[in-house]
């Protein structure tokens, strides 16, 4: 399953970002969003 291909509306740019800034620095997200 490729998450990325099925999220679809305008919350995709939104998620994008959130995933590539806990790639580069995991505390820099709430906690609930890295469980």
């Amino acid at each position: 399953m490729d998450i990325w291909r099925d999220i679809q509306g305008v919350n995709a740019g939104y998620l994008e970002e959130l995933y590539e800034r806990y790639r580069r620095y995991p505390n820099s997200v709430d906690a609930g969003t890295r469980a």
